[in-house]
């Protein structure tokens, strides 16, 4: 991990020994498909990602792009999955400092398709907008919200398993329009420190 000011950077490895995937197989060899935890060899998985948040008065942005990709070994199963491809996953939340008590947020991602462990996932996108108005000095937020705009946020994957294709291509209706109201108490951001009546017993410990 890497840190410098507004810019952020990690990346990492991680090897798994005997790792227990979700398999579906068919039952007696019958046209009866069952999931059921399976121990394969090992599993390596692969990721980075840059994050930035500069700030630029009014306007704070924050981009980030992340990378992964894993490999699982499947020797001694007869499973025929594709091959292993790097998944890339776009972001940018904005935020527009309107007034001192009005922000705007305008989030969009973008991810393309992958292939975890034995499912392979297809590309989705989804873009968010919400505005946020403060009252009583910040004590009572007032937020309005509306995410999937266009309806993108698809669920379509594909499970290879043993002898058997599992599919499913629909939208989860994460398309929606809302409302939040929350009060803040304490905005003072004031601590109660305590009179330490624990201390003789610290001490003694």
């Amino acid at each position: 991990n890497v840190v410098y000011d507004w810019l952020s950077f990690n990346a990492g490895y991680n090897y798994i020994d005997k790792p227990m995937v979700w398999v579906a197989t068919l039952y007696q060899g019958k046209d009866i498909a069952f999931m059921r935890n399976v121990n394969f060899n090992h599993s390596k998985d692969l990721y980075a990602s840059i994050v930035a948040s500069p700030r630029f008065g009014w306007y704070n942005p924050m981009a980030e792009i992340d990378y992964t990709q894993s490999f699982l070994s499947i020797d001694g199963f007869d499973i025929n999955k594709p091959t292993n491809r790097p998944c890339f996953n776009f972001r940018l939340n904005n935020r527009f400092n309107i007034t001192s008590t009005l922000k705007a947020f305008l989030n969009m991602r973008y991810k393309t398709s992958r292939l975890y462990d034995l499912q392979y996932s297809k590309q989705f996108a989804q873009v968010d907008v919400k505005f946020t108005k403060s009252f009583l000095n910040d004590a009572l937020v007032l937020g309005v919200y509306a995410n999937d705009l266009f309806k993108t946020d698809k669920e379509r994957w594909t499970m290879y398993g043993n002898h058997n294709v599992m599919t499913k291509d629909c939208y989860g209706y994460t398309r929606c329009v809302g409302m939040t109201l929350s009060y803040n108490f304490n905005t003072a951001k004031s601590k109660y420190k305590g009179t330490g009546a624990g201390n003789t017993e610290k001490n003694r410990l």
